[in-house]
């Protein structure tokens, strides 16, 4: 009696090597598109609840509480600080300053090419008042974008009295 042998003939074995390379060709570009809409939303959602933790947390203490950007550019991307301001209990205003201000929390840069813009590039903070208010007396927008541009990105509204709102980005240099 004769023993079979068992396994795959070489022809089996390219048959499946090509079928799963068509299969990477057809997945990868969407897995990549996937990922930065992921990378979007995280830093949507970060964001955003930075904010409210913020004006929470001023509220909360009865005392101004600050969101500071961090690094020497003019984006939100490079992290940001969020602290209560010692030097000015009702308005906030001021630059964090480590021997007096209380450190509530700091957030480091993004990565993979997601930029937060706002449309006040001067603005380096975001005060809240112990009310809930914005200190600054106006309404903030931010856009957050990759580099596919507005289509791809997200937009968030601060309005005057505080609350954080979402929606798709108009542009990505508000």
């Amino acid at each position: 009696m004769r023993s079979r042998q068992r396994g795959f003939t070489l022809l089996e074995l390219l048959i499946v090597l090509c079928i799963s390379a068509i299969l990477m060709t057809i997945a990868v570009p969407s897995f990549q598109t996937m990922i930065k809409n992921n990378r979007i939303t995280t830093a949507t959602n970060s964001f955003v609840s930075q904010l409210n933790y913020a004006r929470s947390e001023a509220i909360r203490l009865n005392w101004a509480v600050n969101m500071q950007r961090k690094g020497a550019s003019r984006v939100w991307s490079d992290g940001w600080r969020v602290y209560r301001d010692a030097s000015n209990k009702r308005t906030g205003k001021s630059a964090y300053a480590a021997a007096n201000d209380q450190l509530l929390r700091d957030r480091d840069p993004f990565d993979g090419g997601v930029v937060i813009r706002s449309d006040n590039s001067a603005a380096t903070y975001i005060a809240f008042r112990p009310n809930g208010m914005l200190a600054q007396n106006t309404a903030m927008t931010f856009a957050i974008c990759d580099d596919r541009g507005k289509d791809h990105g997200r937009m968030v509204s601060l309005s005057r009295t505080g609350r954080a709102s979402t929606g798709p980005a108009t542009t990505c240099a508000p």
